[in-house]
């Protein structure tokens, strides 16, 4: 397996993400950035994919990626870059709640809330986010749901790490 360079959140465990490369459940030619844990939920207050073991919101240089480790199953999605929007709010002091908006064009957008993310760990992600969403628009136009290209991010590649320190 070869060594990568990502930002791991403080709760996330080290296993799930080797398990994450293991299964290659990241795209051929994406490069990890972070892994972020919390609480995965539909707009209806819903568990994504039942009972889960963890959830993780996952960045890479092309995607978002969602997956919820389960009991029997995995649930795992993918969205570009350009088509997910995430605004956060305080839970109580020590947590907050990610709404995330994902774009789809010519169908509805998919609602989802990220929950019980530790203050500490927003403040990085929602940087990240805000990096990534500056860096797509300034390259590719407001608006751009379909896959970023690679080009764009390596002249914010040392911005982004530098986000996450």
């Amino acid at each position: 397996m070869n060594e990568v360079s990502l930002y791991a959140a403080r709760h996330t465990d080290a296993a799930h993400i080797k398990e994450f490369f293991t299964k290659k459940l990241l795209r051929t030619a994406e490069e990890p950035i972070a892994f972020f844990d919390g609480i995965f939920y539909e707009a209806k207050n819903e568990r994504v994919g039942g009972f889960s073991f963890h959830d993780y919101l996952i960045f890479s240089n092309k995607s978002i990626y969602l997956w919820a480790r389960g009991i029997s199953k995995d649930y795992l999605d993918r969205f570009n870059l350009g088509a997910v929007s995430i605004a956060a709010r305080d839970k109580d002091q020590d947590f907050a709640t990610l709404n995330l908006t994902i774009e789809r064009e010519g169908k509805d957008p998919i609602y989802l809330i990220f929950d019980f993310v530790p203050l500490s760990e927003v403040k990085k992600l929602m940087l990240l986010h805000v990096t990534l969403e500056s860096a797509i628009e300034n390259a590719l136009g407001k608006h751009y749901l379909g896959e970023s290209q690679t080009i764009w991010l390596h002249n914010s590649w040392s911005m982004l790490r530098a986000s996450l320190t």
